[in-house]
């Protein structure tokens, strides 16, 4: 195997062996290098985020967190969340390195967040002098996932506050809605501010004086450029594809479960079955050939990307006998998985 990349070395040595996925550029997310040296079955691959612009699927991203807190520590999302910069963020990083204050830096942020997050949702206050962050989750349906997402964003604004301004300490207090752990080490280590727990609200309260820092080195011809860049790629994300790529992700947890049925599917989003196959209908897609779909590119991604046995495979799809999962990916691909896997 290839040495073990440094992006691994600095957090610890004591890792599973195994080959590194090979990569030079620049711009592919540590945390995605990191977490995938330990084969964690997911859709996502080095030619998922290869493009600065791609989007990887935020669910995906966060199991992935949520395995690695399991094999590095609980507090994996706040040390990931130090890990960011701007660069790493595509059009958003390059639009606020060119603004010329942290005010409009954090305009520019809530006004292209959907290009960055999927199930949180950031406002900002002003009130008494405090210039507060509140997040509010979009999605009822990905709870488990809130605590995760939370702090990895909490943490990767900090960072990147502090990358814009060539700053230390820029937030005074940290409100976290859920309740406090037994060990906040890891938050006394990545965010300097105070920290309170079980509010009504997740909140980043920052320095007063904060929201008027300068920006060095920006150009408004970038930030011109960025801005349009930015409008192009919000503008593509239509309610239409925001809606399959809920319906994907509801579909996707419920595989594993065997329970990716459209009655099941619907219920979960909270409508009727004849609401969800009318919604399909406009996006032009069936529930059966959806379901058909993102069983074809999971089944895919497994088998050739990790690991995990045909009959474990068989068993993430959401098929109760291995046969019927060989003949699915036969027609699927023309030859059958442990074909696949062999070449």
């Amino acid at each position: 195997s290839p040495p073990v990349s440094s992006a691994i070395s600095k957090w610890g040595s004591d890792r599973p062996n195994g080959a590194w996925p090979p990569t030079q550029n620049s711009w592919f997310p540590r945390h995605f290098r990191l977490l995938m040296h330990f084969d964690f079955a997911t859709k996502v691959g080095q030619s998922g985020v290869i493009r600065r612009d791609s989007t990887v699927d935020f669910i995906q991203n966060l199991k992935l967190i949520q395995r690695a807190t399991e094999l590095i520590g609980l507090d994996t999302p706040l040390r990931l969340g130090q890990e960011i910069t701007l660069d790493q963020i595509g059009v958003c990083g390059q639009l606020l390195k060119n603004c010329g204050t942290v005010r409009e830096a954090l305009g520019q942020f809530l006004r292209y967040q959907r290009l960055l997050y999927q199930f949180l949702k950031f406002d900002m206050e002003e009130r008494d002098g405090d210039v507060c962050l509140l997040s509010v989750p979009m999605s009822p349906h990905y709870r488990e996932f809130h605590r995760i997402s939370v702090e990895l964003a909490f943490s990767s604004v900090a960072k990147v506050l502090q990358e814009l301004t060539a700053s230390g300490a820029l937030v005074r207090e940290y409100r976290f809605s859920f309740a406090e752990p037994d060990d906040v080490s890891g938050y006394q280590k990545y965010l300097k501010g105070s920290l309170r727990f079980d509010q009504v609200i997740d909140v980043v309260v920052f320095e007063s004086d904060v929201i008027n820092l300068g920006i060095d080195g920006g150009s408004d011809f970038i930030k011109e450029l960025m801005v349009e860049h930015a409008n192009q790629l919000l503008a593509a994300r239509s309610p239409k594809s925001d809606f399959d790529e809920e319906v994907r992700r509801v579909i996707v947890d419920n595989l594993p479960k065997g329970t990716a049925t459209i009655d099941e599917i619907a219920a979960e989003l909270a409508m009727s079955r004849w609401t969800l196959n009318r919604k399909l209908k406009k996006t032009g897609k069936t529930f059966k050939g959806l379901l058909n779909d993102i069983r074809h590119e999971l089944a895919i991604s497994y088998v050739t990307t990790t690991r995990f046995t045909i009959t474990e495979i068989a068993f993430l799809l959401g098929y109760s006998e291995l046969g019927a999962f060989s003949r699915a990916f036969k027609r699927w691909t023309n030859q059958y998985p442990s074909d696949l896997r062999s070449t």
